[in-house]
């Protein structure tokens, strides 16, 4: 009998399948961590998580809790050794969207209000700041004394480059459109592999890691999240202008009224587009608050 081809929608489910058995196996960690918050944060918690939701989509795509199950499992080890990087990663994960959401003023995140908008900007930095802390608990509770030291250790340093590649993608808003100082092509793939590819490349490398692979597996796993953190990056991009709210959950040209220099923009400027040079000159997206 000859074995059909593997076609984009065959991937398409077997992703989807590994998606929904990440999250499965991740939900109960999670929910137990935002529980510890205590029945008033929790409850903003649980809201920001759409748990209330019947739509499991809604809660989230896992990406990065599916990386550290299929990490773990491709170095020979069982799904449940990554569960304690899979929950770590995706509280960090949650905490930088919730604080993101404040610092760009997006009143929108996954088809809901944001955390921000629904129960006031205390709550958000409060939540943000207790699911970091729960995170590193996990990891240094959950992981092993040995590997879960050393992978908490690696997730603060992918932090740290997440904060950084934050920084500097504020920073490029700052910087004029076009001429000597505009932001290139290289500099936006320096900013988003840490802002974006550093959580990703953490998620792959820390499941491998719990699951007994040695340090150079690791590395070449985090080398491969890194990558495709940077693709989903650029297809954020994309969806930031051309995206439809509905399937995304996120208001469109957001980015732009910000004045944020995303690849698509910076991509035409370099090779100096006349429709995008003359859109910029007329519209000056400037920073502010964005419209309620």
């Amino acid at each position: 009998m000859t074995t059909p081809p593997v076609t984009a929608n065959t991937d398409h489910e077997l992703l989807a399948s590994a998606s929904r058995r990440a999250r499965e196996l991740t939900e109960p960690l999670l929910r137990d961590a935002v529980a510890r918050l205590g029945p008033s944060l929790g409850a903003i918690g649980s809201y920001h998580f759409r748990w209330h939701s019947r739509d499991p989509a809604a809660t989230g795509k896992a990406i990065r809790p599916t990386m550290a199950v299929l990490a773990a499992e491709a170095v020979g080890g069982e799904p449940s050794a990554a569960l304690p990087a899979a929950a770590a990663v995706e509280l960090v994960h949650n905490f930088s969207l919730i604080h993101d959401d404040l610092i760009d003023g997006d009143v929108l995140r996954r088809g809901q209000p944001a955390v921000w908008k629904e129960h006031g900007v205390p709550a958000a930095i409060l939540l943000g700041d207790a699911l970091q802390s729960e995170a590193f608990a996990i990891l240094l509770g959950q992981g092993g004394a040995h590997a879960g030291a050393a992978v908490a250790a690696r997730l603060a340093a992918s932090m740290r480059e997440v904060v950084v590649g934050q920084v500097e993608d504020i920073r490029f808003t700052e910087r004029p459109w076009t001429g000597e100082l505009a932001v290139d092509v290289a500099e936006y793939q320096a900013m988003a592999e840490a802002k974006t590819g550093a959580l990703l490349g953490f998620s792959a490398s820390a499941g491998a890691l719990l699951a007994g692979a040695d340090a150079a597996t690791a590395e070449c796993f985090d080398r491969l999240g890194r990558s495709l953190g940077l693709a989903f990056q650029c297809t954020d991009d994309v969806l930031g202008i051309w995206g439809d709210p509905a399937a995304t959950g996120k208001p469109v040209l957001g980015d732009l009224r910000e004045g944020k220099k995303t690849l698509p923009i910076i991509a035409a400027l370099a090779r100096k587009a006349p429709r995008a040079s003359a859109w910029f000159r007329w519209s000056a997206p400037r920073r502010g608050p964005k419209p309620t």
